[in-house]
């Protein structure tokens, strides 16, 4: 028996093998391997009549797969494959990029640890996922469990300390937004990160935290590593001699200083529009609310042209805020056009900065990789893929079709289904269309669009010139194609319910019975 459709030669084939899946002695599972590759959803279960060698092979699986090693929490594979419930939580974990970057990544990894271990304390064992890099979800069936959960996280997280490269971190925190669904919570996680700023509670990008400490007697010049000089100094003036800080997380450019300047000489860049799509003519998107608070604010990036003028071309909602609140100065970095810095790269740095911080929307981000400025070793060098978004940007900018992408500027299809589709079949341009049909027209979720690609990929369906539909593709074949796939998808279905009441017997009791486990025996669950 073989599962392997895109190995078929045939039509044929490929009946036969949905035959024998229909008959449950098989299926074949859409398992994304490597996202990065196109031949990645060929997967072979097979029926396992014995239930002792069941559980252990599913228990090796959701060890292997649906656990997080650092944290200790579900994976990001066990997030989309979860049950779902009512509110989601996104949280961001505050100031990695800094503790990697001074402490190294082993401090890094220790943060992450404790964010994990602060989250399984709080009573999220089985309701966080660490998705990737300084980011997490929670859910919870009730809003007010989920939050106080996570107010919870929060006290246990700030206790901990991160020790790295004779330096101590105590007090780490993490934002978090709640809402009915993901697109919901992070705008809710947004605004927590905008507040928390403004109070003093979370240190900007590249900004030093509270309760990082040098602890490196060497580096501080006193006690066992103090020189004689030193010593003689301090003997001399009954005074230590002050010494310079650690250069430590610099901003944007780290040759650039940070200078106060007058808000009213400031105007927005014709040359270099907002990145972000829907901004108004201040050039704001969603305004900020509150006091312009100056602690650990990040300075405004501005470019000084030749005559004189002095554009803003990041920061744009901090200069809008500062002007409401009758700033007469504002924080900022000066480009100079005189020495070279000219309207491209006063374009890249508003969209980094933007990337890196998780601002825009995927759409933006895909307009700017579609520029082709970085390989995606280079993008990932520059933080640009260390959020969801900026992954999703870029695998849609390099293999998303102009179809699919014009689908998703026009809010036709999500940002998630948008990279399903261009992965299922990347710079396929009638594969794509195919793909957008079934979720726009035809009301087909993100499986079942990408099992339609796959089906027509594995009959090798060619276009017609006759008999084809919009795409090209011979009528018959579609709906063969839409066929096999709905049956794909059926047995998708079913394969998850079972991996599900085998792992977690008790949230389906009526399944987990027919897998002959008894709920009421802990063992047997």
């Amino acid at each position: 028996m073989g599962g392997d459709v895109s190995g078929m030669d045939s039509p044929n084939q490929v009946r036969e093998a949905l035959a024998r899946l229909d008959q449950g002695e098989e299926t074949v599972a859409s398992d994304r391997r490597n996202s990065e590759q196109r031949d990645i959803y060929n997967a072979r279960l097979e029926d396992i009549k014995d239930l002792d060698e069941a559980k252990s092979i599913l228990e090796q699986l959701r060890t292997e797969l649906l656990i997080d090693e650092r944290t200790g929490l579900g994976s990001n594979k066990a997030w989309l494959t979860r049950q779902p419930k009512r509110y989601v939580a996104s949280i961001d974990l505050d100031s990695l990029k800094f503790v990697n970057d001074n402490m190294g990544h082993e401090a890094g990894d220790a943060l992450i640890a404790a964010a994990g271990e602060a989250l399984r304390t709080a009573g999220l064992s089985r309701d966080a996922y660490h998705v990737s890099g300084d980011e997490f979800y929670a859910q919870a069936d009730d809003i007010e469990t989920l939050r106080d959960a996570l107010e919870r996280a929060r006290q246990y997280l700030a206790a901990a300390t991160i020790s790295g490269r004779g330096y101590a971190y105590t007090g780490a925190g993490f934002s978090y937004g709640i809402g009915e669904n993901i697109h919901d919570a992070e705008i809710a996680l947004t605004q927590d990160k905008q507040a928390r700023e403004r109070r003093g509670e979370r240190a900007a990008r590249g900004e030093r935290p509270r309760g990082f400490v040098d602890t490196d007697q060497r580096r501080r010049g006193f006690g066992a590593g103090q020189s004689d000089d030193s010593q003689a100094a301090t003997d001399r003036s009954g005074e230590r001699p002050e010494r310079p800080e650690p250069q430590l997380g610099q901003h944007a450019d780290s040759g650039i200083p940070v200078t106060e300047v007058r808000v009213a000489d400031l105007q927005l860049s014709t040359d270099v529009p907002q990145f972000k799509s829907g901004a108004d003519e201040r050039g704001v998107v969603e305004p900020l609310e509150g006091e312009f608070d100056r602690r650990g604010l990040a300075p405004i990036q501005v470019w000084r042209r030749l005559d004189g003028r002095l554009e803003v071309i990041s920061g744009r909602h901090r200069l809008d805020l500062a002007r409401r609140t009758g700033q007469e100065t504002i924080p900022a970095q000066i480009y100079n056009e005189a020495d070279g810095f000219d309207k491209a790269q006063a374009a890249i740095l508003d969209a980094e900065l933007n990337i890196r911080d998780g601002q825009g929307k995927v759409i933006d981000y895909v307009d700017f990789f579609r520029e082709g400025y970085y390989t995606e070793e280079q993008a990932r060098a520059k933080g640009l893929l260390a959020r969801t978004p900026g992954r999703r940007g870029y695998r849609i900018a390099n293999s998303g079709s102009d179809t699919l992408i014009a689908a998703l500027r026009a809010g036709r299809i999500p940002d998630a289904q948008a990279e399903a589709i261009a992965l299922a079949a990347p710079n396929n341009e009638r594969l794509q269309s195919l793909g957008v049909d079934q979720i726009v027209n035809k009301g087909a979720n993100t499986q079942r669009a990408v099992a339609t690609i796959q089906a027509v990929q594995a009959m090798g369906a060619q276009p017609s010139d006759t008999t084809g539909d919009l795409f090209g593709f011979d009528d018959s074949a579609i709906r063969e194609a839409e066929q096999m796939a709905a049956l794909v998808a059926r047995k998708q279905r079913e394969i998850g319910e079972r991996l599900s009441a085998i792992t977690g017997a008790a949230r389906r009791p009526e399944i987990a019975r027919r897998e002959g486990i008894d709920v009421r025996d802990p063992e047997a669950v």
